[in-house]
């Protein structure tokens, strides 16, 4: 079994695999060292992960790049087997059934708290609302609900992502459009009849509903059994503390300052690891390895990117 192999089969025993391609990195394929292997394409948390491992697949080495609260990138480094091992358990809980399983309630509560709030004072919302419980979809990137008609047909998708905001809404057999422009279109005049009330407590009671997701969404991720980016840094940290004693935990104390005050210790440094740009890589704990500039293509940052198109 070769070193790139060893590495693949570690991770996939600890149940981490192979992603999307990271941002900004043209080759995603494995880079062997004399003594190491460094991987581009898995991801942790939602953020893209560079990973080290040994000639027999051990875990060296885990780098999450996120974004600080400020817009800034950083890098946060994880050190050490032990600290790798529970950080990828941690990672890979963060996308289990359970988890979309404790999102899900989450979500689902809050918004229907949220409707029962709204018809408070509205009639012909109460009365749809206690016959046609709102279909929620979540994942780690977007939320949408499903509002239906008096007939208990599809009517109007509300939409948030992570990724492109909040504000989104689409009719059936239509594309993602924002939703106030859908409430200006021609469509959206059937709809108050669809529901059984007026057009105007129908855009009223829609917009706040939309203009929640947002904090739904957010919400839902942190939701009770879901562990956090900052929590599985904390872990990693515990582990590392009972393999190595505390005076070799620096990296990963670091990383949970990192993780939990992100704006104050932000690395003004491109998510670009020093591989792909040909520089010296940082020395890590007491060892160094030897770089190959590689290409890579810069990426427009997400507002450029994606403007308000999906």
């Amino acid at each position: 079994m070769n070193a790139i192999d060893a590495g693949r089969n570690e991770l996939a025993r600890l149940g981490l695999h192979p992603g999307a391609r990271h941002p900004n990195v043209v080759d995603s394929a494995p880079f062997q060292y004399e003594d190491s292997t460094v991987f581009y394409d898995y991801w942790t948390f939602g953020n893209p992960t560079v990973i080290k491992t040994s000639e027999t697949g051990r875990l060296l080495e885990a780098t999450v790049y996120t974004s600080a609260t400020n817009g800034d990138e950083q890098a946060i480094p994880i050190v050490g087997e032990a600290a790798c091992q529970e950080y990828v358990r941690q990672a890979v809980a963060w996308e289990s059934e359970d988890a979309d399983r404790y999102r899900q309630e989450t979500a689902h509560g809050q918004i229907m708290a949220r409707i029962r709030q709204l018809a408070e004072d509205n009639p012909p919302i109460a009365t749809w609302a206690l016959a046609h419980a709102p279909v929620v979809d979540i994942d780690t990137e977007d939320l949408t609900l499903t509002l239906t008609d008096l007939g208990g047909n599809p009517m109007i998708d509300l939409h948030t992502s992570s990724i492109a905001g909040g504000g989104w809404a689409r009719l059936p057999g239509h594309a993602l459009d924002e939703l106030d422009n859908i409430i200006a279109s021609p469509d959206f005049s059937r709809l108050p009849h669809m529901m059984g009330m007026q057009r105007e407590n129908l855009t009223t009671f829609l917009t706040a509903l939309s203009d929640d997701l947002d904090k739904v969404h957010t919400d839902a991720m942190r939701a009770p059994g879901v562990p956090t980016l900052t929590q599985a840094i904390e872990a990693a940290k515990r582990a590392s503390t009972v393999e190595a004693g505390p005076q070799d935990n620096a990296h990963v104390g670091d990383a949970t300052e990192a993780a939990q005050k992100s704006t104050a210790v932000a690395s003004r440094r491109s998510s670009i690891p020093p591989e792909m740009l040909g520089k010296n890589a940082p020395h890590i704990g007491t060892q160094s390895f030897t770089t190959t500039p590689m290409r890579w293509v810069p990426t427009p940052t997400i507002h450029q990117a994606e403007g308000r198109s999906l």
